[in-house]
């Protein structure tokens, strides 16, 4: 898989659990990446974690991030 379908694959992921409504709840960065838990809308609470490795799905991480309000 080349680069640029490796940052596609992530950003899709993660627009696919922000379009079901999950909020992302916590984000753990390390030298490998960051660490992304995002939580269900439902009252089960369902939780996902992903790890996302490249810098332009972290960039765009970011971006959630600031719509979510979390970032301001």
């Amino acid at each position: 898989m080349s680069f640029y379908e490796e940052v596609l694959v992530e950003m899709q992921k993660l627009n696919r659990y922000i379009a079901q409504g999950f909020s992302i709840t916590m984000v753990n960065e390390d030298l490998s990446g960051a660490w992304v838990e995002l939580t269900s809308p439902d009252p089960s609470g369902d939780q996902v974690i992903l790890h996302i490795l490249t810098a332009d799905a972290r960039i765009h991480l970011g971006n959630l991030l600031m719509n979510q309000g979390l970032g301001a």
